[in-house]
Order: C-alpha cells, then structure tokens, then sequence
C-alpha cells in the first residue's frame, strides 16, 4: 500500500525542481524582443516610404503648377488663364485635384498675376500602423508678367554703307531693297509690337516712351533738341551754297568718358564742311591734291539731314509708323519717321550710344522738360535708376566704327594770325603747299621780340621791319619852256608840235618861217619817297573754309611753318579727332562705346546689340561686349534684321516667378 504521505511530497520535491529548472532556462527568450524590434522597424520603414510618396508628389505638384502659372500668366497668350493651369495639372496626371486659380490682371493686359494653391491629401500604406491615415502634398505658385514703364532708346545706323543693295529671303511683296530699307521695316514691327504690349490704345498714356538716335558719323539733334540743349555759336556761314550750321554737338575724350549732357552748359557746335584727316585717310604726302572743303559729300562732319534728327521719349505711335502701316505708304502724308530716314556718311556708334543712354539718364530731366513735343504723360522722364522702370537700348550697327572729326574752338572763324600787307585776305597767291609768298606775314602775341614771322624768308621780324616806301608832297615848283605851232593847210588851223611842259598855260611871242613861238610855263607837285610801316591786314578762317574751300588740313599747312611743325602735326593742333583704325592702332571710338556700355551696364539699363551683316568678327565682338549679356547680342544678316527686333521685343517684358 503505497504511502501517500511519501508520494505527496515526493510531488511536491518533483514540482519544485520543475520549477526551478524553468526559472533558469533561457531559451527563446530574444525570440520575443526580436518581434519587438521587427514590429519596431515595419511601421518605421512603412512610414518613410509614405513620406517619399509624400514628397514625391508633392514635388510633382509644386513642379507643375509653377510652368502652369508661368503659361498662365504670359500676356501674350490668350487662353483663360484658369484653363491653362488645370490643363497642365491634367497632362501631369493630376487632373483629379480640386484647384481655383487666382488670376488677377489690369484692365488693359499691362500686367497678369495667377496665384495657385494646391491642398491635396494621399492616403498611408503604413501610417494606419500609428494612427496616420492620409499625409498632405500641398503647393502653392505665384507667377507675375507685367510690362511696367519702359524707356527705349533705339540707336539705329544711318551711315552710307546702309544704303548697299540686299536681298531679303522669303520676302514676297514690297521688299525692301536696301539695308536701310530692312531697318526701317524691322523698326516700325518693333515699335508696333512694344506699343502692343506696353501701351496699347485702350491704356493710359505714360507707360512707354521711345528715343530714336539716328547717326552716321554724327548725330543730327535737330529743333526739338535744341530746346533743351543750346548750341555754341562760334563761327558764321558766309557760303550757303556749300556749307550750313552743323546741328551736332562735339564731345572730347572727357565728355565721352560719362553718360550726362548738361544742358545748362553750352554744348560745342559742330564745325561745318570737313575736318577730316587727309592725311591719314588718303596720303601723308600728296594730301595738297586732297584740299577741297568737303572732298566729297560723304565726308562733312555734320549732315544736313533734318528728318534724320533724334527723336526724344516719343509715345506717338502714327508718328512713328506713319498713317499706312502696316501697309507700305504710297505718298509723303502716309510716312512716318522710320520712313523718311537718309543713309549716308561714316560711323560714329559711340557718339549714337552717347545721345541714347542719356536719353535714359535721370539727369535729363530738367532738359526734357523744356521740349514742347514731349507729352505731358511723360513728365520728370527719364525716371530715376531706382524706380521699377525698365530702360533699355537697342544698338544697331552694320559695320566697324570710323571716324568723327571737327575743329576745336579757336581756330573757325575770325583773324588766323596770318596778315598780309596787301589788304584784307588778299594772300599775294599763297595756298597750301605754296607758301613762300612775299608780303605775308604771321603774328603771334605770345612772341616778347619779333612777333612777325615772314613767309618769303621763313624769318621772325620785329613790327619796324615790316615797311613800305611811299611818296609824299615836297611843295611845288616851275618849269617853263618854248614851245611851237605850224601852219596845217589843209586843215587851215594853227597846231601845237610837241612840247616839254603842258601847253595850257602859254603865251605867244612871235612867228617866223611859218611857225608860231610860245613860251609856256607849267607848275607841278614835288615829291619824295618816304619808308614807314607798312599797315598790316588780317586773313579770316571764313575766308580760307569757305570762300577758298580749303579743307582744315590745307589751311593747317598755312599755319604750320612759323613753329617748324609738318602738316599734320598742326593738324592734329587745330582738330577734335575720334578715330578708328585697327591698321594704325587707333581704336578711340570702340574704347569709348566700351566705357559707355559698361557704365550704362552699371546703372541697370538693359542693353541689345544688333550686328547687321558684319564683315570681320572684331565688329561682332565689340558690339557683343556692349550688350547685357552674350545672348542680348544680335549677329544676323539683313534678311534676319526684322527676326532680331521682333526676338528683343519679346525679350523686354519683365517676368517675375515667386514661390
């Protein structure tokens, strides 16, 4: 019989070592972090992959509604903005988001604002795991096209190689036939289009206002100008059939090295006919062949050209383009002021870039204030740097700079220091290349002794050398003499034979062998020969310029020999040069349209170069550093020149994107 006491607690030492032994087994035990840690890790990684979907997408959203509502907002589109917007979100298969665009414009298309905001949820893979079951892809895009007011100077070229012969591709009816021709047609599409844009008829006026500076070697200003900028007047036309008051203005290395005109100072006029350097441009030694003033027409430092003149802050369309256009005009009333332009002369593109930066410059104002022409919505024009105006400069050129001359204050017009003793610009027969002529004589106050310089013996003289011999009265005397007539039978009269003194005062003595005898007495004048100075008379600049027409080289061979000078050295004595010439070195004028360019870079103004059928890649380079930037500079063929004005049209309206 089993003894249970013994068996029960035999169970119970069995229990206890069960349990002990459990106690201490460790077995499986990471098993149940390891499904911790595994949980741990699936909601981690299931929540990342929702954010990357998150962000993915929104991405994806804020990527397209920014070209939306850059397309949207383009004034030159014409779709309803709010249809553009959704039709972007649908071709990025985002058709299914709920969006109102908010487009905001100007009552005349000046300017457009589309705002778009996105608010779009996704649902979670993962995110249900700790509670997330959507996540947000939100966006939010704002673009703004406006055209505020611009200020543009268009510099065009007028020099004579416009008027070469070119063929315009693709051109079917009334094509132009010159290069003039294909500016004047791609200015008038260009002005037509910034009036589409910024200032069309329906909007207020004041918004756009355009400058045109036509040049050749020079700039004509013409009347309106002229208010506002006074003209030195230093010399007088006495020849109209070939000469004319230059209506230009001289600027010297010092007044191209800065963009402002003072128009409270007197700008320097211009010298009429030529001032050309004969002896650079055609011989150093037989210029004496070369001395007609001007040469030829195309060499006059100033055309006469009125319809040529500068056009300041114009906002008249029709005057512009001229009553026919788009059409071609058919008489002189449909023209407008492109179409009346006349190509001729050299060129002179830093004076042209000159004049159209300061026509963008705020201190014209006061200048512009004074031209009558100027519509009152462009008052206290030019606006100051700083404003949200934009200023550009379209410059166009179709050849390499040349040269500008005149002639410096003080040797135009008046007494040249050459004096003759034969009377007033009586010059004894001296010309350029002749000059040792006798009686001429050169003065110079400056001299303490000698002050004369004698052509004919190249000798300095004192004033007591200069002479001359004249004969004075030394009272009177007698003289009487015996003086005879004989008998003229035929003639039955008396006759006098030939006598020593004057038979008016005689008186009859006798008469033998048919002859009658007088005695006669005649009373003269006694004189002597006196030496004294000789008076001196001045020779006149007019006089040489104009009534001579002798070129300003020939007359600096005149002048030239009292201080043992060569020609051209007096030359370059008497004359303002802006030179051009990579042969010799001179490089004047592209160093001064660089140093314009960089300052009007400098000052904000967005500057265009426009490079029209260029010959050497040194014209195309420095019209490319003028410009803004490389691709604001134009290289095109004529054929292309309309292309080019249309693309920097386009280029003008001011974009902004803001996120």
């Amino acid at each position: 019989m089993v003894d249970m006491k013994s068996y029960r607690g035999a169970a119970r030492l069995l229990a206890k070592r069960h349990l002990r032994r459990f106690r201490d087994e460790e077995d499986g035990s990471l098993m149940i972090l390891s499904i911790q840690i595994f949980l741990i890790m699936l909601i981690t990684t299931g929540v990342a992959i929702d954010f990357s979907r998150q962000e993915e997408r929104r991405e994806l959203i804020q990527n397209t509604i920014d070209r939306a509502v850059l397309a949207a907002a383009s004034l030159t589109q014409t779709l309803d903005p709010k249809a553009v917007v959704k039709d972007y979100l649908a071709k990025a298969g985002l058709g299914s988001i709920e969006v109102d665009p908010l487009v905001e414009q100007g009552s005349n298309l000046e300017w457009r604002r589309v705002t778009v905001t996105v608010n779009d949820t996704m649902p979670t893979l993962f995110g249900s795991l700790i509670g997330v079951e959507e996540l947000s892809a939100n966006g939010n895009s704002q673009a703004e096209e406006s055209v505020g007011n611009v200020e543009i100077s268009m510099v065009l070229d007028v020099s004579g190689s416009m008027n070469d012969s070119v063929s315009i591709s693709g051109c079917t009816s009334d094509c132009p036939t010159t290069r003039l021709g294909a500016l004047v047609s791609a200015s008038k599409s260009f002005v037509d289009k910034m009036f589409d844009t910024v200032q069309p008829d329906d909007a207020p006026d004041g918004r756009l206002s355009i400058s045109v500076v036509p040049y050749s070697a020079n700039v004509y200003l013409g009347p309106e100008m002229q208010q506002a900028y006074t003209l030195s007047d230093d010399y007088s036309i006495i020849n109209s059939t070939y000469f004319w008051q230059a209506q230009c203005a001289d600027f010297d290395a010092d007044d191209m090295a800065k963009i402002e005109i003072d128009g409270s100072e007197t700008l320097t006029r211009t010298m009429y006919g030529a001032s050309s350097d004969i002896g650079d441009a055609i011989s150093e030694t037989s210029w004496y062949n070369y001395i007609l003033n001007p040469l030829n027409s195309t060499w006059n430092n100033c055309f006469n050209f009125p319809d040529n003149k500068v056009i300041p802050l114009s906002n008249d369309r029709t005057f512009l383009l001229g009553t026919a256009y788009p059409n071609t005009p058919t008489s002189t009333s449909e023209k407008g002021y492109f179409d009346k332009l006349t190509a001729l002369g050299g060129t002179g593109t830093d004076i042209g870039a000159k004049w159209g930066l300061a026509l963008l410059d705020p201190s014209a104002q006061d200048e512009m204030d004074k031209i009558t022409s100027i519509d009152s919505d462009l008052s206290e024009r030019p606006i100051e740097y700083t404003g949200d105006t934009m200023k550009v400069m379209v410059l166009m050129s179709d050849g390499a700079n040349s040269n500008s001359y005149s002639t410096l204050p003080g040797y135009r017009d008046g007494a040249t220091g050459i004096m003759s003793t034969l009377g007033t610009n009586n010059l004894n027969g001296m010309e350029p290349n002749n000059t040792y002529k006798s009686e001429i004589y050169f003065y110079d106050a400056d001299r303490a002794t000698n002050p004369y310089y004698r052509y004919k013996d190249s000798t300095w003289v004192a004033r007591s050398d200069i002479t001359q011999t004249t004969q004075v009265e030394d009272g009177e005397e007698t003289t009487t003499a015996t003086c005879t007539k004989y008998y003229d039978s035929r003639r039955n009269t008396w006759k006098w034979n030939s006598c020593s003194v004057s038979t008016s005062d005689c008186s009859y003595n006798y008469t033998y062998n048919s002859t009658q005898y007088y005695t006669c007495s005649e009373t003269t004048t006694k004189y002597i020969d006196v030496v004294s100075e000789a008076p001196l008379y001045d020779i006149n600049y007019d006089y040489l310029y104009q009534t001579k027409r002798w070129s300003l080289y020939g007359v600096a061979d005149l002048l030239r020999r009292p201080y043992g000078r060569t020609t051209h050295e007096q030359y370059n004595q008497m004359a303002l040069q802006s030179e051009n010439n990579l042969s010799k070195g001179l490089t004047d004028k592209d160093d001064r349209l660089d140093a314009l360019c960089t300052l009007g870079k400098k000052n904000g103004v967005i500057i265009f170069t426009v490079s029209v059928d260029p010959d050497t890649d040194h014209e195309v380079e420095v019209l490319r550093s003028c410009a803004t930037a490389a691709t604001y500079a134009y290289s095109v063929t004529s054929s292309n020149l309309s292309t080019a004005f249309s693309s920097i049209a386009s280029a003008i309206t001011a974009l902004r994107l803001t996120n």
